[in-house]
């Protein structure tokens, strides 16, 4: 692991949700299919829009940006979201899920997530599925976090690469 990504990791990990604020979350099972949504738009190519503000290597990208009129625009072709809510890095937030989510397009939540309660808590904030990296995580870890949005129906989107 490259030590960017270990500065952004420990930066997730004191971003983590407290125990209290776990156990005051609403978690209802997600009526909207990430996958499915990938899927049922038969042979035509599944798209994944991105909201991205801003990138380490870019700097900002769309820091003003009008989020709802982006997702309007991504619902028109695309079959999901996918909101980074890393803040530090990429300008992105919980809050611009909940909005993404409050739309109807399955979202997922883009993120260096490494414990079960950001998952959890993409759930509360209405996320389809949440991206797991593997390069951030030990064995064990991913299988927890895989293992904790089966519950809800929300499944992990894990990425890859060496």
């Amino acid at each position: 692991m490259n030590s960017f990504l270990k500065k952004i990791i420990t930066e997730s990990k004191d971003r983590c949700p407290s125990v209290k604020e776990v156990s005051s979350f609403s978690l209802t099972r997600c009526e909207l299919s990430f996958f499915d949504a990938l899927t049922r738009k038969g042979s035509s190519p599944a798209l994944i829009g991105e909201i991205k503000k801003a990138s380490p290597s870019e700097g900002p990208i769309l820091p003003n940006a009008n989020l709802l009129e982006y997702i309007r625009m991504y619902q028109r072709k695309a079959s999901a979201i996918s909101i980074l809510t890393e803040p530090n890095y990429f300008m992105g937030s919980l809050i611009d899920l909940n909005t993404a989510t409050q739309e109807d397009i399955p979202c997922l939540r883009k993120d260096f997530l490494v414990d079960p309660s950001q998952v959890l808590e993409a759930r509360h904030h209405g996320a389809s599925a949440y991206l797991l990296i593997v390069a951030a995580l030990s064995d064990q870890q991913l299988v927890e976090m895989i293992d904790a949005g089966k519950e809800y129906n929300m499944p992990a989107l894990v990425e890859v690469h060496d």
